[in-house]
């Protein structure tokens, strides 16, 4: 079944981050926990797991863009 990761909102204030590196290419297969991505907030930078295990089919996020929360990522 096909799970859909969002950019997920990390603290009370958060209303976008920008993508500072992708971890992860189309079809790759992942494991629940393993690093998609690198985010950076107006607070911090963080790294963004999975939420299940699966394989990429979709990427709706590249490098230095800038999204807002509940952005879809994978």
């Amino acid at each position: 079944m096909a799970q859909e990761v969002r950019l997920p909102q990390l603290g009370k204030a958060m209303k976008q981050a920008t993508i500072v590196a992708l971890k992860v290419g189309l079809n790759h297969t992942v494991g629940k926990g393993q690093i998609l991505c690198e985010l950076e907030t107006d607070k911090a930078t963080l790294e963004l797991e999975s939420p299940a295990a699966g394989t990429i089919r979709h990427i709706f996020c590249a490098e230095g863009q800038t999204l807002d929360v509940g952005a879809p990522l994978f």
